[in-house]
């Protein structure tokens, strides 16, 4: 009599099994992404460093860097130079002032005092100038980088470390985080069988509900599919790779 009991449960817990199966389906899905980014260097010169394909980033972090050495010491020089130009023109204008309280007491010629005042106004000609070079090597230090405006990954690595690059080359393609995206081809005929708003992706042992992102309203006459797109939680997913997603029949069906 127990013999008949457990199989009775036996068969009753492998039919509902089996009924859960048949009221869902599963499909091969395409990761994609909507918006990704192709990072290119804006001057020429030697790559250092650039993030590897897959590799995670955060906001803030160095996506590729060249190497400004000669920038950096040109810079130094630069700073150098600005130090001995302020020195002198606090010299030149003391001087000035000092000609100029004599020229008001008559003990100086106006030649000698315009000669003066014309070293004061060259040495703030040479301060301009500094700044302006001292602003334009900063510059070029920070265009020989890209800092990631947004958390992201590197979908695929174009250029590689120590490698020459010409102003406009491509290093890489950067995804912004949370923003793949699944895509699946579904039949016409059967469509309207299936729970749209209600699909899985399955990854590893764990199912995660996935949200409809669109409904194409254009049919592949090739394959008589529409195509159905759905956003994809945080998981690790890559570009172009195939996941399966299950999709409950409607309970109409």
């Amino acid at each position: 009599m127990k013999y008949l009991v457990v199989m009775a449960l036996l068969c009753h817990a492998v039919g509902a099994a089996c009924a859960s199966e048949l009221k869902q389906s599963r499909f091969p899905a395409q990761v994609y992404s909507k918006h990704n980014y192709v990072l290119s260097v804006e001057l020429f010169g030697t790559l250092e460093m650039v993030l590897d394909e897959g590799a995670k980033f955060k906001k803030g972090d160095t996506v590729f860097r060249l190497d400004t050495s000669l920038e950096q010491a040109q810079l130094k020089a630069y700073q150098q130079l600005e130090v001995l130009t302020q020195d002198q023109l606090a010299i030149n204008r003391t001087i000035f002032a000092n000609y100029k309280q004599m020229h008001e007491r008559k003990a100086l010629s106006e030649d000698l005092l315009s000669e003066k005042e014309l070293s004061v106004i060259n040495s703030e000609i040479q301060r301009t100038r500094n700044s302006v070079d001292i602003a334009q090597m900063r510059s070029a230090i920070k265009r020989k980088q890209f800092i990631a405006p947004f958390d992201g990954v590197v979908l695929e690595r174009l250029s590689s470390p120590r490698e020459v690059v010409q102003q406009g080359k491509k290093v890489v393609r950067i995804l912004k985080d949370n923003d793949l995206y699944l895509k699946v081809k579904l039949p016409v005929s059967s469509l309207s069988n299936y729970a749209l708003g209600k699909a899985s992706v399955i990854n590893g042992h764990l199912s995660l509900p996935i949200e409809l992102d669109y409904v194409s309203q254009q049919v592949d006459k090739q394959t008589n599919t529409v195509e159905v797109s759905y956003a994809l939680p945080d998981a690790p997913f890559r570009v172009n790779e195939t996941v399966m997603i299950t999709m409950p029949l409607n309970k109409e069906v």
